[in-house]
């Protein structure tokens, strides 16, 4: 979704702080970003996120090269399901390869239809 979950601990001034020389204007990117209606539609709809709170992480930036401005460390990048599907063993794989692979880490997800 590249959007911030409601219930991820973001606060305005952390991703102010982030973005600090990073993009053009932090304060109106945060803002804009921390409008997380979009999860919270996604979950009221029955969809839940797989990724247990403990093992939530940033999703991007990976280490992968790129031009300076890419933003804050943060979780955009979700497996969501719904009820009769069982997600087991959710992480998100942080490593040299997918630093190489893509400038987002991938969520991994076990799934069981049950």
């Amino acid at each position: 979704f590249n959007a911030l979950s409601d219930e991820d601990p973001y606060t305005h001034e952390s991703l102010v702080a982030d973005m600090q020389g990073r993009t053009a204007d932090p304060a109106a990117t945060a803002t804009i970003m921390l409008d997380r209606q979009l999860l919270a539609a996604t979950r009221a709809a029955g969809f839940r996120d797989t990724l247990p709170s403990a093992a939530r992480t940033h999703t991007i930036p990976s280490h992968l090269p790129r031009p300076a401005n890419q933003g804050a460390r943060l979780r955009i990048d979700y497996v969501l399901v719904s009820d009769g599907i069982e997600a087991m063993n959710a992480r998100v794989i942080q490593s040299d390869a997918a630093d190489r692979a893509s400038d987002h880490y991938p969520v991994v997800v076990d799934l069981r239809a049950g």
